[in-house]
This record gives C-alpha cells, structure tokens and sequence, in this order.
C-alpha cells in the first residue's frame, strides 16, 4: 500500500453552470492530458488490480487568479464524487480549498484585497473514506456556479489517499 494522490484539472471560464467531469482521461492519453494536468491511471477507472481509498480531498486554483475570479471560483460551486454512477459525496467546492496562501504583497495589493484573497483551508479530509475498487468506475464533477471574468483558469482537484497495487 502506498500513500498516493491522484490529481485532475477543471478548465473554469467565463461561463456559469458548467459541470467539469474529471479523471476521465489517462495521462499521456493525448496532448492535453499530461503530467501537469492529470496523472490519472486509467480511463474513468483504475485496473483490476488496484484500488483507491480517498483520504482527503484539496482544490488548489492557478496562481494567476485575479482576486476577483479567485472569490468568484467558490461562488455558488461544488465538488461531487460518484463511484460506479452514484453520488457519494457532494459538498461545497470552498469546503475543499487547500492551504494555498494567495496573499499577495502589501507593495502589489491593498490591504482590503490581501484579506480578500486568503481563503485558506486544509482541504477536505473525509470522516469516512471513500474506496474506489479497481475496473470500477468513477469520477469527480466539479460545477462552475460563478462566471469568471477570465477563460482557462485552471482548478487542480487532488485526492489522497492509500493505492493499493500489485
């Protein structure tokens, strides 16, 4: 058994009311799911042989957010995991944030903006796991409540948890 995270990326934008479905697509599967954007094992499953117990649950959105679009994101989202077509959990997407200290400068933002970009959280850590048996399928929809001024922010959703593999 290993400690493992299994990451995806949402594509936010400039529409509201988008559902992103995420680790649908293999890394390496084509030329936008790379190492960067992905590191999921398999398509919308992972192999027989594997299994996922999900731990925890981070969402970490692109640093170049303006601070407006960085409120904007946790506005009226959230995040939804479905094993083998079923919800089993759906909670606020702002429940999820990680601690990633968009703080910004004192020389670069007003003071009212720097307290404004601080959401800072410790992720989601689940009261009780959520297990993905191997060849089953499963995915994490994110839905996009707010419009963003700007397109293609991206929005990491990062599981971790135990993989147990052969």
């Amino acid at each position: 058994d290993y400690t493992y995270t299994l990451y995806d990326t949402a594509e936010f934008g400039t529409t509201a009311g988008v559902t992103h479905t995420l680790f649908q697509v293999r890394e390496g599967a084509d030329s936008t799911h790379v190492a960067h954007f992905t590191n999921m094992r398999g398509p919308g499953a992972l192999s027989s042989e594997e299994r996922f117990v999900i731990e925890k649950i981070e969402v970490f959105p692109d640093p170049d957010f303006s601070v407006d679009d960085l409120q904007a994101m946790w506005k009226d989202s959230y995040l939804e995991v479905k094993g083998a077509d079923k919800s089993v959990l759906k909670v606020p997407l702002a429940l999820c944030a990680a601690a990633v200290g968009f703080m910004g400068h004192y020389t670069q933002a007003s003071a009212a903006d720097e307290c404004l970009a601080s959401l800072k959280g410790e992720g989601y850590k689940l009261p009780i796991p959520i297990e993905i048996p191997g060849a089953t399928s499963f995915a994490v929809e994110v839905y996009q409540g707010t419009a963003l001024s700007a397109a293609n922010k991206s929005v990491k959703v990062c599981l971790t948890g135990t993989l147990t593999m052969p």
